[in-house]
């Protein structure tokens, strides 16, 4: 179970006082006393906050740690200015245009997928937060409040939620709300992609767990397609860029994307087969494969895409965009008007 993964791990003293923050979160307090906890007990008791409250921080709900003596913490909330009517407005309204296309014979992976699509098409990065992020002074409290003042809402699900917005920690705690709502068992897990703090997730599918990325599957306005590179994929390929905190067994299950569809390549020959015969028209425009041998790199990957593309293109259809990553390759085809 992935629900309640990290609270249920903290032990004793340490649940009790998560409980007790979590309540004071839920009443608006300004602030939680914790007795009988350390420094780094208390990071225990954040980390997993953040990771399994997405609901509590669609508010961009900010902790401000105080100091505190060897028997007890003090921990200072703040939050951001957010309209939470207008949060529950338009989380209401994704529901409503999700449950369109979801009933009770829709599966899991279904809704995993429903809902990764929605965000993928809709979210846009906020590059601009990320960089601020990444350029404030941590320890200037000052400036860290009007940081939070100007770019909060990205990091939480608010930014994906309403402005449709964010960083991928808004966009991994908006994932977790709405697969939450659907009862699909799902995790946010902090990490690093290389130096820079970064938010995945973790979905489990009939017992199987494995991660997926939404950063990594937006609709880029020059291309714009939904990505499947890092959906429903192994610890392995996730650990190609991201070095997660916790450390959970994801595997590329039957469900991966590139799987599921017969869209992984172990060859040469039989990749180039599939793009010289692909139909346009079956796929509406829009290859994707993934390329799992050792003897063709990305830049290898994206010249063979591109020429024979280039070989196929004529009276009907167009390139709009092609990019290959990790083995992973996506294009876009557009039809010419007459």
């Amino acid at each position: 179970m992935l629900k309640n993964y990290y609270s249920d791990r903290l032990e004793g003293n340490l649940y009790d006082a998560y409980l007790l923050m979590d309540d004071a979160v839920r009443n608006y307090r300004d602030d939680c006393v914790m007795y009988g906890i350390d420094q780094s007990g208390l990071e225990r008791i954040l980390g997993a906050y953040a990771c399994e409250n997405a609901d509590a921080y669609f508010c961009a709900l900010q902790f401000v740690r105080g100091t505190g003596s060897s028997r007890s913490v003090t921990v200072q909330l703040r939050y951001y200015d957010c309209d939470e009517a207008r949060f529950n407005q338009c989380f209401d309204e994704i529901l409503t245009e999700l449950d369109k296309k979801i009933n009770s014979y829709t599966t899991d992976y279904e809704v995993a997928k429903l809902v990764y699509d929605y965000l993928a098409e809709t979210v846009r990065s906020a590059d601009d937060a990320q960089n601020a992020f990444l350029q404030v002074d941590q320890s200037d409290a000052a400036a860290l409040e009007a940081f939070v003042r100007e770019h909060g809402h990205a990091f939480c699900a608010y930014g994906a939620i309403v402005e449709k917005k964010a960083v991928c920690m808004g966009m991994a705690m908006a994932y977790k709300m709405l697969l939450d709502h659907y009862r699909v068992e799902v995790a946010c897990v902090k990490g690093l992609y290389g130096e820079i703090p970064h938010m995945v997730n973790v979905v489990e599918l009939d017992g199987v767990r494995s991660y997926v990325d939404i950063t990594k599957g937006l609709a880029d306005p020059n291309m714009p397609m939904v990505r499947y590179d890092m959906f429903l994929v192994s610890t392995e390929r996730i650990e190609t860029y991201f070095t997660p905190d916790e450390a959970f067994e994801c595997v590329d299950g039957e469900e991966n994307y590139f799987k599921k569809n017969r869209l992984v390549f172990r060859d040469a020959a039989s990749l180039r087969r599939y793009l010289s015969s692909c139909s346009y028209r079956r796929v509406e425009g829009k290859f994707r494969f993934r390329y799992s041998g050792r003897h063709l790199d990305d830049d290898a990957l994206q010249k063979m895409l591109g020429e024979i593309l280039s070989e196929r293109c004529g009276t009907e259809y167009e390139i709009v965009g092609y990019v290959v990553e990790n083995g992973v390759g996506n294009c876009l085809m557009k039809r010419m008007e007459d």
